[in-house]
């Protein structure tokens, strides 16, 4: 880009059009668009691919000793290991809390054409979580979560079996969201 912009400055063209122009109005240019590009691609949402969280804290230590037990259920292990990830406890023990999770889901036709096909469909993941305190057994609170997310459908099965993993991906990660924040 940068290249592009000093091979466009040193152009006939450029110069012919802008003989007022001097070097430091160009290099000002060249600047503040190179500001612009690096503003946008932090209002993108982008991370460095290695970084790690570095969150330090009275809330975030807390957080960190809540042992996650995601039962007997295939939908609640995506919910532990996205609330895992967010939380930063990898395995912890001696944990202080301990949270016990139960999912279950629901998938339902939206779209569906005329001859029968079915283009569209949501799906809808309900996860009840318990706190308790692993001293006591004291269950400190107990609530309901839910997330619904969509997918289209294709003719081709493969596609809708994965476009179908990942909406469930999305709520786990939606639920662990909202998990977390109650926790917080």
């Amino acid at each position: 880009m940068l290249l592009a912009l000093q091979a466009f400055a040193k152009s006939s063209l450029f110069q012919a059009r802008s003989s007022t122009l001097s070097q430091n109005s160009v290099k000002r240019l060249i600047g503040g668009g190179l500001i612009a590009l690096s503003l946008g691609l932090g209002g993108c949402g982008f991370q460095p691919l290695y970084a790690t969280k570095t969150i330090n804290g009275p809330v975030s230590a807390t957080m960190a000793q809540v042992q996650i037990n995601p039962g007997g259920d295939e939908y609640s292990r995506p919910v532990a290991f996205a609330l895992e990830d967010r939380m930063m406890n990898q395995g912890v023990r001696g944990a202080l809390y301990r949270l016990d999770l139960s999912s279950s889901i629901s998938i339902g036709d939206v779209a569906i054409e005329q001859n029968t096909d079915v283009t569209r469909r949501n799906v809808t993941l309900s996860t009840s979580y318990t706190l308790f305190e692993n001293e006591s057994g004291e269950k400190l609170f107990s609530r309901r979560a839910r997330s619904i997310t969509a997918y289209n459908r294709v003719d081709s099965e493969f596609t809708n079996l994965i476009t179908e993993r990942d909406a469930i991906d999305r709520a786990s990660r939606q639920i662990a969201t909202t998990i977390e924040q109650d926790l917080a």
